[in-house]
């Protein structure tokens, strides 16, 4: 009986790997190829249990001359490629055997797949997607070419293709793997090798080689990005993820202009999947256009919400969907003072993503103002399983953000184990026990010069000269023992103008908002204030109703800080104001382009 299907590898140290990579295909590959090009682990070990098709190459710096040599030893109908560090999802292999079967072989053909690349880390959740071509009927003169990021040609001419939804998983290039087995540095030795003046104008070779320089060298990553655009298409596979490429850089060296080009096309052309209203979310919300980035971002949450359980809302970056507008909604509703709105977004970015520490520590923070803590309890309890190590993790946020009811809670438990406690958290139970002769033993101990000033300044003894860094430090620490006495008498002491500055910004972010605006307002009668506490008292004054005040704040935080985002946001709430046209002027004087954007245009202040 002739085979179907023949899957063809190339491995080299891959038994982390490997084996979840052939399980995913045994039941739907006829036959198995394995190319090893001088694995010194157990790959060719692993490989055996699938296959008795193992052939040695020696590895000579080029990927296509090993793909090549694979598709030799091939002799299926259909040559299905996969890497190591990919796997098939697929819930029934024979239909998908019987599908493949079906298709039109009299010429030719190649068969493109989905893949989703898991990028950042193991843990993330995050997937890029992209596709290509990993499946072709063997025929004499098709064949890869390029010793890198090697593409599929047909010496007869152009081939047909076919399309199967059937997905492939990546993992190759998440931060953990990329660092163990040197990628970059191999990928890069490479490209370095190849006639780069003969490729001049290809613009997949620039594509891949600005992937490869995008780390370590954004510029000169931007540059080929470039030129690969003028050579490109949309038809081209790599033409969205180049777009976001694009977006993404100039918006990182503030060339917002040429990133609005490209979102701008990339919207016309797929204006029902994500990517593009998030990115111009991201520019809107840079130039403080926030009402316009908030629809932006609600729209993608839309979609994403909308898409079927088959459907996929995005075409480059999941986190586009959700995640990425999350957490600038969570930012435009803070600064709105929606506290409802505002949990309503840490939740989900928690649900999503339960180590995000900073989502939980400000959400923490909202709950200590506004819940007791028997109603906050099965809030975290939803979303933090009963462990040992979650346990240890809530008591240092409690610890560090001052919440004594929370602390007791995971102290009691963590004691009831018989589960040691840090000693950091030792020195805090001894402060809010008021022992402070254990409490100097354990400072000693721990040799925290920070926790001894705090404790000589609980029992009175002299205040101990301090830098505007400890000093700020101890009365952080006070605070997180309730003793706003204590901290006032060191402000009153104190030489540091700056420790109020601190202070006042650390409660506001912790939603003290009323203390914070007392300590913004002392400075201000100082004429101390620094921009973003004027930004702080232009959020205060909007959210109480006086308009005026808070323009008056807006544009000191705009001119002192001189802030593209602060000055848009004036422009956006304030367009008829007497001194909105100074703003502008601010505003070109920062950025000539930006007055040149639609969103600028439409308020007729060019």
């Amino acid at each position: 009986m002739s085979k179907l299907i023949s899957l063809c590898m190339i491995v080299k140290n891959e038994e982390a790997v490997l084996e979840r990579c052939l399980k995913s295909v045994k039941h739907f590959a006829d036959e198995i190829v394995i190319v090893d090009t001088g694995s010194s682990d157990r790959t060719v070990d692993i490989a055996k249990q699938f296959t008795k098709n193992i052939f040695s190459f020696e590895w000579c710096n080029d990927f296509s001359a090993a793909r090549n040599e694979s598709i030799k030893h091939a002799t299926g109908k259909w040559v299905l490629v996969l890497d190591a560090d990919e796997f098939f999802m697929m819930d029934n292999p024979k239909q998908v055997r019987a599908a493949i079967a079906r298709l039109d072989t009299r010429s030719p053909a190649s068969v493109v797949f989905p893949i989703y690349n898991l990028s950042s880390n193991s843990t993330s959740g995050e997937f890029m997607k992209s596709s290509a071509e990993r499946m072709f009927t063997r025929v004499p003169g098709l064949k890869y070419h390029n010793p890198i990021h090697e593409q599929l040609t047909y010496d007869g001419g152009a081939l047909k293709y076919f399309s199967l939804d059937i997905p492939i998983l990546h993992t190759g290039y998440i931060k953990e793997t990329v660092e163990a087995q040197n990628k970059s540095a191999r990928n890069m030795s490479i490209f370095e090798n190849m006639d780069q003046e003969k490729l001049k104008d290809d613009p997949y070779f620039h594509f891949t080689y600005a992937n490869e320089l995008v780390d370590d060298n954004p510029e000169e990553a931007l540059r080929h990005y470039r030129i690969c655009y003028k050579h490109s298409l949309p038809v081209h596979s790599w033409f969205h993820h180049l777009l976001n490429k694009l977006a993404r850089l100039c918006m990182q060296f503030d060339q917002y202009s040429e990133a609005w080009s490209y979102i701008e096309q990339g919207l016309k052309l797929v204006p029902d999947k994500v990517d593009y209203h998030c990115l111009a979310g991201m520019a809107l919300h840079h130039y403080g256009q926030f009402e316009q980035a908030e629809q932006r971002f609600l729209q993608c949450v839309s979609i994403a919400d909308n898409a079927g359980p088959n459907d996929v809302c995005w075409l480059v970056q999941s986190d586009y969907g959700k995640q990425t507008p999350y957490k600038y909604l969570l930012n435009i509703y803070r600064q709105q003072w929606d506290t409802q709105k505002s949990v309503h977004y840490l939740m989900k970015i928690l649900q999503h993503d339960a180590k995000d520490y900073k989502a939980l520590q400000e959400l923490i923070s909202i709950f200590k103002q506004y819940e007791s803590w028997e109603s906050v309890l099965p809030i975290i309890s939803r979303l933090y399983a009963d462990t040992d190590a979650n346990a240890l993790m809530l008591i240092q946020l409690a610890r560090l953000y001052g919440y004594p009811a929370m602390f007791a809670h995971y102290e009691n438990k963590l004691l009831s184990r018989n589960v040691p406690l840090p000693l950091e958290c030792r020195l805090y139970a001894s402060l809010l026990k008021q022992d402070y002769a254990e409490s100097l033993k354990l400072a000693e101990q721990a040799k925290d010069r920070t926790f001894y000033k705090a404790v000589q300044i609980l029992l009175s003894a002299d205040v101990p000269s301090m830098t505007q860094e400890e000093e700020f430090a101890v009365v952080r620490l006070l605070k997180s023992i309730d003793r706003n006495d204590l901290i006032q008498q060191q402000l009153d002491r104190s030489p540091f103008i700056e420790t109020y500055q601190t202070l006042a910004d650390y409660l506001y972010a912790r939603y003290e908002r009323a203390d914070a605006s007392d300590l913004y307002h002392g400075l201000l009668d100082l004429n101390s204030l620094h921009a973003k506490g004027f930004y702080s008292l232009f959020e205060t004054y909007r959210y109480h109703g006086h308009t005026e005040a808070a323009s008056q704040f807006l544009k000191e935080a705009a001119v002192r800080s001189r802030s593209i985002t602060w000055a848009g946001l004036f422009i956006a709430l304030f367009p008829s104001h007497d001194e909105a046209q100074e703003v502008v002027r601010l505003l070109l004087e920062l950025d000539s382009e930006a007055i040149k954007l639609p969103f600028f245009l439409q308020l007729s202040l060019a």
